[in-house]
């Protein structure tokens, strides 16, 4: 017998208390005689157990012959017997909750839950929050480039970020192109790459000056990235994005790097896919991301944000 008990509690603890998302199907009204009217909308959100369901809505006021609507906070239980509502709802799914979270059983409360749930959720299937949350992200610098868009061939100035993630020592390249937002995430070694295709630059920058020559020729191609894309709500991911780095010539005796991002692929639909464009950077923007990507500079940016975070956290 106590075996059995134990286990029943061990059950309600760990595995919670399983309530069910319904969608109202039918829209209708309800009168109590002490508060007013009620009225339940087609499409209202309902949660149920085994003994009742949960669901808040809109009371209706009357002015003399004017009918005015106010939308508030009403939360109502109705046993699971109340066939205006057992009859007319669809089932969304199952959402479990452990008793713990619950302070009170009633619609705002679960709803709540179940909300902060969903965008956890999506918030982790988002690369940018995949490896870690915000608090374990430090911004390390921002370079200025010119972007070539080559059907029109015009050109923008654009802001491009670098993040570090404190758990996992990626680094993070995000910038806006039109309308999408995107990023692609340096491993350790493929950081080793980035900063040694910049020597490299340096290197060819020197020779192209003293022969007086206009240049264009790839230095190398960062492959296998992580990558992220996404316009509005669609967001998606990718891993085998990869990032080609030339040589170019900007104007007479100017020279810079390209950056062409591809195959910048959802891996959850083949069919989604996008091109960002072409990303030119000059010289004094190249030698601020080999300092953005030394450990010492990384290390001081983390210093600084935490410095950052105990100032801010007297204030309460």
């Amino acid at each position: 017998m106590k075996k059995t008990l134990l286990l029943f509690i061990l059950f309600q603890v760990v595995f919670g208390k399983t309530f069910k998302l319904y969608e109202l199907q039918e829209t209708f009204e309800h009168v109590d005689f002490l508060s007013g009217t009620y009225i339940f909308r087609n499409g209202l959100h309902v949660f149920g157990d085994d003994e009742n369901f949960y669901i808040n809505t809109t009371q209706r006021y009357t002015w003399g012959n004017k009918e005015l609507m106010y939308y508030g906070e009403y939360n109502f239980i109705f046993p699971i017997s109340e066939q205006r509502i057992a009859n007319n709802i669809k089932l969304i799914e199952n959402v479990e909750i452990n008793e713990s979270e619950l302070t009170d059983i009633n619609f705002n409360t679960l709803y709540g839950i179940y909300k902060f749930r969903k965008e956890k959720a999506e918030n982790e299937a988002d690369p940018f929050y995949k490896y870690s949350n915000m608090n374990d992200v430090v911004w390390i610098g921002t370079i200025n480039t010119i972007t070539v868009n080559e059907t029109t061939k015009s050109q923008t100035s654009k802001n491009l970020d670098f993040f570090f993630f404190t758990n996992n020592g990626k680094i993070v390249l995000d910038f806006k192109d039109n309308f999408y937002d995107v990023r692609i995430f340096l491993s350790k070694e493929q950081r080793k790459i980035l900063l040694s295709i910049i020597e490299k630059y340096f290197k060819w920058e020197k020779l192209a000056l003293e022969k007086g020559i206009a240049l264009y020729k790839n230095i190398d191609t960062i492959k296998n990235l992580e990558s992220y894309f996404s316009i509005e709500e669609n967001k998606h991911r990718g891993s085998a994005t990869y990032l080609i780095v030339d040589f170019y010539t900007i104007d007479a005796s100017k020279y810079g790097l390209s950056l062409d991002i591809r195959n910048l692929k959802s891996i959850d639909n083949e069919y989604v896919s996008h091109t960002p464009d072409q990303l030119i950077i000059n010289k004094s923007n190249i030698e601020k991301i080999r300092n953005v990507l030394q450990d010492q500079h990384i290390i001081n940016c983390i210093k600084e944000s935490q410095k950052r975070k105990e100032e801010e956290s007297i204030f309460k």
